[in-house]
C-alpha cells in the first residue's frame, strides 16, 4: 500500500509537468530538477549518489541508495531578458530603396516566471540490484512579447515544453564498479507565434493599407501565424559508478539524442482581404495548413567527482558535454492543402556544441543540518551572430547556495538559491532580418538592439524512505 502511494504522488507530479514548465535555460535545456543539486549548481550531480536525483542524472547511482524512496522537487525560475533596440522596414515596391521605422515599442522584458517541478522514484529489489523512475522536465523555452512590439514580424510567443518518463535499473557489480541505465519516453510541445507585416507583403510602405477601406483590422495592419505541434520520441541512458577507495566516487553518464517529428497546425488570423484578392499566391501562403518539423535533443556526456575530505566537508566537480550540434535548422513544412510540401518557415540556428563545468561543496553542520555551495560555467549554444528574439541567449555563470535539513530518519527537506550571471546579448551582428519575397515588391524588415539578462533560481524538494 505504501509504494501504491508512493507511485501515485510520482505519476501526480509527473502530469503536473504538462500544465507548469514554461521555462527557458541554456539553450532551450533545463538543468532545474534537483534542489540538492541545484545547491552545488549541480556539480557532483553524476557521482555524489546522495538522493534519488541520482536516476536521471546518474542511474548506476541508485546502488548507493536503499529502501524505497521518493522525491519530489519543485523549481521556480524568474529570469529577466530586457530589450532595448528598434525595427525598421525597406525596399518595399512603392517606396524603392527608402528604409521607414516600423512601429511599436522599443524597450520590452520577454520573460516570464516559471513552475518546473520533477519527480524520482526508487524501489530496492536486493542490496545489489534497484529499480527507479524519473519524471523530468529536460527542455523547455518561453520569450512572450506584446502582439505590438516593435520586433513582432520576428516572434510574439515561443514556448516549447517536455516532459521525460525515465525509468531505469542499476546493479552492483562488485564493491567499487556500479552499473545503470533506462529508456526516456519524451513529450515535446512547441507553440510560435509572430505577426505579418502585410504592407510589406503589398509592396506598400508603412500605413499604404490602412489608406483602403475594409482592409484591416487592427491599426497596424498586421496578420497573425500560430504553430502549435507536438510529438513522442524515445532515446536511452546509461552511467557508470566507480568507488576506488572510501569517500571518492567518480560517475561516467550518458543521455543519448531523442529525435522529434512533430505535427501540427499553423493558423493565421487577421489576413486583410485585399492580399487574398489581389494575388492568388498571398492566398495560399497566407492559409491554414497541417504542418510538420523536426528537430533532434541533444546527447550529453558528463564526468563527475565527489571526495569526501573529512566527516563533514565534501567536495565536487562535474565537466559536462552536450552535442547541441544536432539542432542545426527549425524547418517548418506544410504537409496539407494547395502548399502541401513547400516550407512555412527555415529558421537557420546553427547550434554548436558546449561545456558545461562546476565545483560545490556541501558540509554537514550535526546529524540534521547540512549546507552547500556551488560555482559553475554554462556555455551557450547560440553562435554570436545567430542570435534571434525568440532565444536571447548567452553564456551563464552560476552562484548557488542551498541548505538541507533531516526532519525524521525517514523525512529530509532541502532549499536551494541560485543566481545566473549573463553578458548583453546583441542583436545588432545577428541574422535578424525578415525578406518577404512572396511579391516582386516585397521588402525587409530588419531589427537591432540588446538583451540585458540574468535569472534567479529557487529549488525546494522533499525527500521520504520507506
Amino acid at each position: 500500500m505504501t509504494c501504491i502511494r508512493a507511485v501515485a504522488a510520482l505519476v501526480a507530479t509527473g502530469l503536473a509537468l504538462f500544465v507548469s514548465q514554461q521555462a527557458q535555460a541554456s539553450g532551450f535545456a533545463i538543468r532545474e530538477d534537483s534542489a540538492v543539486g541545484l545547491g552545488t549548481a549541480f556539480a557532483g550531480s553524476g557521482s555524489s549518489a546522495a538522493t534519488p536525483a541520482t536516476i536521471f542524472s546518474n542511474p548506476a547511482g541508485m546502488t548507493h541508495l536503499d529502501g524505497i524512496q521518493v522525491e519530489t522537487d519543485v523549481s521556480v525560475i524568474i529570469p529577466s531578458s530586457q530589450f532595448s533596440g528598434s525595427a525598421s522596414s525597406s525596399g518595399c515596391g512603392l517606396c524603392g530603396p527608402l528604409s521607414f521605422p516600423i512601429s511599436g515599442s522599443g524597450s520590452i522584458n520577454a520573460s516570464e516566471t516559471a513552475v518546473v517541478p520533477a519527480a524520482y522514484g526508487l524501489y530496492s529489489l536486493n542490496p545489489d540490484l534497484k529499480l527507479g523512475l524519473a519524471v523530468t522536465a529536460p527542455f523547455g523555452l518561453r520569450t512572450e512579447y506584446s502582439n505590438t512590439w516593435v520586433g513582432r514580424y520576428f516572434g510574439i510567443t515561443s514556448s516549447v515544453d517536455s516532459v521525460d518518463v525515465n525509468p531505469n535499473i542499476a546493479y552492483r557489480v562488485n564493491d567499487w564498479l556500479s552499473v545503470g541505465g533506462g529508456v526516456s519516453a519524451q513529450y515535446f510541445d512547441a507553440t510560435f507565434t509572430n505577426a505579418i507585416n502585410q504592407n510589406s507583403l503589398a509592396g506598400f510602405p508603412p500605413g499604404g493599407l490602412q489608406t483602403i477601406p475594409g482592409a484591416c483590422s487592427n491599426p497596424n495592419c498586421d496578420a497573425f501565424v500560430r504553430i502549435d505541434a507536438h510529438n513522442w520520441g524515445v532515446g536511452f541512458n546509461g552511467g557508470v559508478l566507480l568507488d576506488p577507495m572510501p569517500g571518492t566516487s567518480f560517475g561516467v553518464s550518458f543521455r543519448s539524442e531523442v529525435h522529434h517529428t512533430l505535427s501540427g497546425d499553423a493558423n493565421f488570423s487577421s489576413v486583410s482581404p485585399v492580399l487574398s484578392m489581389a494575388s492568388p499566391l498571398l492566398a495560399v501562403a497566407l492559409s491554414n495548413s497541417a504542418v510538420q518539423a523536426s528537430i533532434a535533443t541533444p546527447a550529453n556526456v558528463d564526468f563527475s567527482l565527489t571526495q569526501k575530505i573529512t566527516d563533514q566537508l565534501t567536495l565536487m566537480a562535474d565537466l559536462q558535454w552536450t552535442g547541441w550540434s544536432s539542432f542545426q535548422t527549425l524547418g517548418i513544412v506544410r504537409t496539407s492543402g494547395l502548399a502541401a510540401g513547400a516550407p512555412l518557415s527555415v529558421t537557420p540556428e546553427n547550434f554548436r556544441n558546449t561545456i558545461f563545468a562546476a565545483l560545490g561543496s556541501s558540509y554537514a553542520l550535526d546529524d540534521r543540518w547540512t549546507v552547500r555551495a556551488g560555482v559553475a560555467f554554462d556555455q551557450t549554444p547560440v553562435r554570436p551572430t545567430e542570435i534571434t528574439v525568440r532565444l536571447p541567449d548567452s553564456d551563464r555563470y552560476w552562484l548557488a547556495a542551498g541548505v538541507s535539513y533531516k526532519v525524521t530518519d525517514s523525512l529530509s527537506i532541502d532549499a536551494a538559491y541560485a543566481h545566473i550571471f549573463m553578458p548583453d546579448a546583441s542583436l545588432n551582428s545577428s541574422v535578424n532580418s525578415v525578406i518577404l519575397p512572396v511579391t516582386p515588391g516585397g521588402g525587409t524588415d530588419i531589427i537591432s538592439g540588446s538583451y540585458s539578462d540574468h535569472i534567479d533560481l529557487i529549488s525546494l524538494a522533499a525527500r521520504l524512505r520507506f
